[in-house]
């Protein structure tokens, strides 16, 4: 023998142990100090004060009049001193919707633009986003979209209260509760979005933000060349956002009055482009933020490896090694409860394993959705 076979043996062990066991601690520190961390922290509104800054509401749209009416009565029930309502409609139609438009003369604080698409200039939802932010009269703008509504009169309040001494709030935003297990996956993946974001900003490395409910400073946006950068690219603005928000800059909110529900019907088609621009929008994310995710992903990926490579070559330590996976998943599967109450998804808490491992099938397919989606501008 040209070799010792228990010596290999032995540094093989020793090598794929130790693998094993970094990974393992990799995965229990992120489960508890950056996957899940939003449970512990978060800011509160402070419901003493008595006179908020004006804010303005902005809303882009694409001729969808059939359902900006609801959601405009919404936000104008809104208990708040004094606010506006701007929406910006980027229209490829050469005419005007008459009928919207005397509607629109009829609803206080509502502020009304017509952008229209030319042939020779195309350009991102950043472009009308821009005007809109532009036009508003106040400091304070908070972004939410066409199929959103506030689940309280006291949104409003609720974000601008959570300010403090930052320049901006990330909100969340959940599906609308429904019946079926389409609407639960939905809402689960949804889930998933706003405990990493929110846990993200909770450590102080927010990778991204939730356009659907964001609060922030006019004067932070504004800045010539980080819109022009990103005018042809495709992204609903989170790309600029992610430019000014940081550590010292951005607090978060999950409290029941400050959140918004995703109104609109979703289909496979709507939710997978829904999804799938989420996903494009990370490349213009922080790198630490994106590190952070790619070190999880993999090590989650080599971790199981690792443990069914030892169960192949090493079944005399089978129990070790299920006893390791056992604290994983046991960890995970009680951090995500408790993220799932704080979030108000109660009923999600006896179907989310069976939706975590669909997901886990269907996420390569957002992946590859969200790379044709870079060619089509507005989405």
């Amino acid at each position: 023998m040209f070799f010792n076979l228990e010596i290999f043996d032995d540094t093989f062990f020793i090598v794929l142990a130790s693998i094993t066991i970094i990974l393992f601690v990799i995965q229990i520190i992120y489960l508890i100090r950056t996957g899940n961390s939003f449970i512990s922290k978060g800011v509160s509104p402070d419901n003493n004060l008595r006179e908020l800054p004006p804010v303005s509401i902005l809303i882009c749209m694409r001729d969808n009049f059939h359902i900006i009416k609801k959601q405009i009565m919404a936000l104008s029930n809104q208990e708040y001193g004094k606010y506006e309502i701007i929406v910006v409609n980027y229209t490829a139609q050469d005419t005007e919707n008459e009928d919207f438009t005397m509607w629109v003369r009829q609803v206080p604080n509502l502020i009304f633009f017509t952008i229209h698409e030319r042939s020779n200039f195309k350009c991102s939802k950043i472009y009308p986003l821009s005007i809109g932010v532009k036009a508003a009269q106040y400091d304070l703008v908070i972004t939410t979209h066409l199929d959103c509504i506030p689940t309280s009169i006291y949104w409003l309040r609720s974000m601008v209260a959570s300010l403090n001494s930052k320049h901006n709030v990330a909100g969340i935003a959940n599906f609308k509760s429904g019946k079926g297990f389409f609407n639960k996956l939905i809402r689960y993946e949804q889930s998933k979005y706003n405990m990493e974001f929110l846990s993200y900003i909770a450590n102080g490395h927010p990778y991204t933000i939730s356009t659907r409910n964001f609060l922030f400073k006019k004067s932070d946006f504004l800045i010539p060349e980080n819109l022009v950068n990103y005018f042809q690219a495709c992204n609903d603005g989170t790309a600029v956002f992610n430019k000014f928000t940081g550590k010292s800059e951005t607090s978060y909110i999950f409290d029941d009055y400050a959140q918004i529900s995703i109104e609109s019907k979703q289909n496979l088609a709507t939710w997978f482009t829904h999804v799938s621009r989420r996903y494009s929008n990370v490349m213009y994310s922080k790198s630490i933020g994106k590190t952070i995710k790619v070190i999880y992903a993999l090590s989650t990926f080599l971790f199981f490896i690792s443990c069914l490579l030892l169960c192949i070559f090493f079944n005399q330590f089978i129990l070790p090694i299920i006893a390791l996976i056992l604290i994983r998943i046991i960890l995970w599967y009680f951090l995500r409860r408790k993220a799932l109450k704080k979030l108000n998804q109660v009923d999600l808490i006896n179907t989310f394993p069976i939706l975590d491992v669909v997901l886990w099938f269907i996420i390569p397919f957002f992946y590859l959705s969200s790379l044709k989606m870079k060619k089509n501008l507005w989405v």
